[in-house]
């Protein structure tokens, strides 16, 4: 009933999927060969309609903050 009515995030789950990892060392794996996963065709179409396409670049402005809250 819940799907039928709100429906469900499959397509989401399925890009998802090669970048999901049961044991901590596929993670580990993984991370030691991070360039595997950006190359995988599902990172860009993650990317295309899941991230921020505004170009903002938030994390810089996070650190622009913290950086002049601490001088202050």
């Amino acid at each position: 009933k819940y799907r039928d009515a709100r429906g469900e995030y499959e397509e989401l789950e399925k890009l998802l999927d090669p970048f999901t990892f049961n044991h901590v060392e596929d993670i580990i794996d993984q991370i030691n060969n991070k360039e595997s996963l950006i190359i995988h065709p599902n990172y860009s179409k993650l990317k295309e309609t899941y991230a921020n396409v505004h170009g903002w670049d938030s994390n810089k402005k996070l650190a622009d903050v913290i950086v002049n809250y601490m001088k202050e």
